[in-house]
């Protein structure tokens, strides 16, 4: 093999870098830019032009979704004993909301919700 034919591929090792990499010269070899160029055009249009208009219906279709199932009227509330057993006080507020509570949907045993259900059917 010729060391000095323009078609090999010349591996450089530079004495020190930050990451130790060994940087090779892709330009010498015949096509791979062009191939590398066509690989780059195509994610970017995949990107463009598929993955972000994709991601952008999705987002409307759940905001619709999530509309809906906001204005649906919320389970009716039922004692049960093993569901909401408190062995222990949370350490927060009065000791019977959890951390992250929400007055609409979420019951406080024994008591149920702690206010009316604003698209209960009337």
């Amino acid at each position: 093999m010729n060391y000095f034919s323009p078609n090999f591929v010349k591996y450089k090792i530079p004495s020190r870098t930050k990451s130790n990499q060994v940087v090779v010269e892709m330009s010498r070899i015949p096509g791979v830019m062009r191939e590398l160029e066509a690989k780059t055009r195509f994610w970017k249009c995949a990107t463009l032009f598929g993955a972000i208009p994709g991601v952008l219906i999705m987002i409307v279709v759940t905001m619709i979704n999530r509309e809906k199932e906001r204005q649906r009227p919320r389970p009716p509330y039922k004692p049960m004993e093993y569901m909401y057993r408190r062995t222990k006080r949370f350490p927060w507020g009065d000791g019977n909301h959890t951390l992250f509570h929400n007055p609409e949907r979420n019951p406080v045993p024994p008591d149920g919700y702690e206010v009316p259900d604003p698209f209960e059917s009337k």
